[in-house]
């Protein structure tokens, strides 16, 4: 099981459980045609990533450019406003329009840096994904991917996927649970923590995110 050790623990945990779903979806067989939408959404960016660690866990590039790369990468798929204004939660009246599209901005980048790092450094062993008991419905806006990755060590974790369909009828991941852990909750109490540190001030806790992400 995974320790609780703050956000950053979770965020590299969030990179491995990404690159595993991803890395699991490029494993499934001809009839993941079949498959729900979600998980073929999931299948679709497969290639990109498997393709974009594969040309960059050896090479010298600037993390900077990586970051971009992979964020290219990831936009798509990744619900980044939404899960930014769900992490700001009961703040948000404390927050005009422009330092709301701020800490998007920032959350989405640091977001991506560390999804970044720890998939670098991630050696999958096994990918079990787990078939959907029920059959999605037509009109469904909400859908779930569970996946079960094995590292080279053996630790086994268990990955859930929270996606959702956005107003252009897409389906984006909104939250991930790691062997229990909720990221988005993880999120929401890191910015409850750092608004009451700094005064309830919104300018101050967007300045310090990368760094706060980063002690913990």
């Amino acid at each position: 099981m995974i320790s609780g050790k703050g956000i950053n623990t979770s965020m590299i945990m969030a990179g491995l459980a990404l690159l595993g779903a991803l890395w699991a979806a490029s494993q499934i067989p001809a009839a993941a045609a079949e498959l729900p939408r979600p998980h073929q959404v999931v299948q679709q960016a497969t290639a990109q990533v498997v393709d974009f660690i594969q040309a960059n866990r050896q090479g010298a590039a600037d993390q900077g450019d990586n970051v971009a790369q992979l964020l290219d990468i990831l936009e798509p798929v990744v619900a980044f406003e939404p899960i930014a204004r769900a992490v700001i939660g009961a703040h948000a009246d404390a927050l005009d329009d422009q330092q709301t599209r701020e800490f998007t901005r920032t959350f989405k980048t640091t977001m991506t840096r560390l999804y970044l790092d720890s998939m670098m450094a991630f050696d999958i062993k096994e990918v079990d994904v787990i078939p959907p008991e029920t059959t999605l419905e037509a009109d469904a806006d909400r859908a779930s991917v569970e996946v079960d990755v094995v590292a080279q060590d053996d630790q086994r974790y268990r990955l859930s996927y929270f996606l959702g369909l956005d107003d252009g009828g897409n389906w984006k991941v909104r939250n991930i649970i790691v062997d229990g852990i909720n990221l988005g909750r993880t999120y929401r109490s890191q910015f409850d923590s750092a608004m009451a540190t700094y005064d309830n001030d919104p300018e101050r806790v967007i300045a310090q995110w990368n760094q706060l992400v980063d002690e913990q």
